[in-house]
């Protein structure tokens, strides 16, 4: 038996707000390999949801590590599993971020457009999940 407990953490984007608008970070299981894989798992984890808009219809990805990461095959839910966005061939750069809209639009560097014909976050407060290509959590943001 491990005596290695996960650690949740809970961060609020201001010191005197309420719980509207938490982070939540999940950091990734310690497989007790160091190897490659467990460096690309370090990697993964800087890539962070550092914003949502509920009524304008956007997500802020974030790529805070010192490597770009390939985010094809990664996902992006809301509040209860409704919706699902899956990144199709997409990189992003050490220290970049992308913004996701719900909308449809061309995407580029910088925005990437789900193309959803409706709404997907709701206005009241919803919760992005970020999932890595193997389905592994990898990080929340809720407004």
């Amino acid at each position: 038996m491990s005596d290695h407990y996960p650690v949740y953490a809970k961060f609020w984007v201001h010191k005197d707000d309420d719980a509207s608008s938490v982070s939540t970070y999940v950091p990734p299981a310690d497989t007790g390999q160091e190897s490659a894989e467990t460096e690309i798992k370090t990697e993964e984890s800087a890539v962070q949801i550092t914003d949502i808009s509920l009524e304008d219809e956007w997500v802020k990805i974030t790529n805070q590590g010192s490597s770009a990461v390939s985010l094809e095959g990664w996902k992006i839910m809301d509040e209860g599993e409704h919706h699902t966005y899956t990144f199709s061939s997409f990189t992003l750069e050490a220290g970049d971020t992308v913004t996701l809209y719900t909308e449809e639009g061309i995407d580029s560097a910088t925005e990437l457009y789900w193309g959803s014909g409706r709404p997907i976050w709701n206005n009241d407060g919803d919760t992005a999940s970020l999932y890595d290509a193997d389905g592994e959590f990898v990080y929340e943001f809720s407004k």
